[in-house]
């Protein structure tokens, strides 16, 4: 059953950066535009579809998945004590539109406090809210920037990843 879910992590993967827009543009952590070239993407999944092989111990695979719709408000984050803690902004995303920006400290959502608990999914508020959260929902984010505290609302968005078949190896 492990296997399975390692295989189906790693699909998933391969699947959102091929599919999420991630190649194309990815805010880093200073909130500034990446562009990849297409030999960068290659060079990605050549790395994942070789890891895939490997732990399938095929010398080729064929993988399908239908098409995908998930809530989305585009931001990476590390989870601590202190509360989330954002690293990135997707360009162009929710959390963008709504004014969120790489560094804000969100303590609290929706009035449930992200702090002073240990980040580990099964113990935090922040991985709940997100497991449970649908596309139009409106977050209500208590978030301290450049020390000062704001409240920012930000709806949740979607993220579209269409059909697909991909064959890897011989």
């Amino acid at each position: 059953m492990k296997a399975v879910l390692r295989k189906k992590l790693l699909f998933t993967t391969i699947v959102c950066f091929l599919i999420s827009g991630f190649w194309s543009v990815h805010a880093g952590e200073d909130g500034k535009k990446k562009e990849y070239t297409e030999e960068d993407i290659k060079r990605e999944i050549s790395f994942w579809a070789k890891k895939l092989l490997d732990m399938k111990g095929e010398k080729s695979l064929t993988i399908r998945s239908s098409s995908v719709v998930k809530p989305f408000i585009g931001v990476c984050n590390s989870v601590d004590e202190q509360g989330v803690k954002l690293t990135c902004i997707t360009p162009e995303s929710q959390a963008d539109k709504n004014g969120l920006k790489t560094g804000d400290l969100v303590v609290a959502i929706n009035g449930i406090s992200m702090t002073g608990k240990d980040g580990s999914k099964k113990d935090h508020g922040y991985w709940d809210i997100v497991k449970n959260m649908k596309t139009g929902d409106l977050l209500k984010m208590e978030i301290i920037r450049s020390g000062e505290p704001q409240t920012i609302d930000v709806n949740v968005g979607s993220l579209s990843q269409p059909a697909f078949v991909c064959e890897i190896g011989s």
